[in-house]
């Protein structure tokens, strides 16, 4: 399903250009199911330094920027296909969901020392 996601994404959502200087808000570590072949996505929410945020999904495919905006702990992706947020949860966790609800957890990089960028 988030290969599915990822992809649509990247073909769909052209979104702000990233800069490793734009102030970082959080960055999360999602790892694979082991021995799936995948590769660690990394998922960060950043600020552009006019206020706008945007998220960074970077994994073994590239690296895809969306614009976001901030609705509480919420960061809902702007003109997502499928009205797709994170939600920053307890004990270091991002919540991803899609039109359908939940999917899938991300942990905060200070839990996930090993999380390798894939680029």
């Amino acid at each position: 399903m988030f290969e599915t996601m990822h992809v649509t994404m990247t073909l769909l959502l052209a979104g702000p250009e990233y800069d490793a200087a734009d102030p970082l808000v959080g960055s999360w570590c999602d790892r694979p199911i082991p021995n799936s072949g995948a590769s660690d996505v990394v998922w960060e929410i950043r600020a552009k330094p006019a206020g706008s945020l945007y998220i960074v999904i970077e994994d073994d495919v590239g690296r895809t920027t969306v614009e976001a905006r901030r609705d509480g702990n919420r960061y809902v992706w702007i003109d997502a296909p499928a009205g797709d947020c994170f939600v920053v949860e307890g004990w270091g966790l991002l919540g991803i969901y899609d039109e359908e609800g939940f999917v899938r957890h991300a942990r905060h990089s200070s839990h996930s020392a090993t999380c390798v960028r894939p680029h």
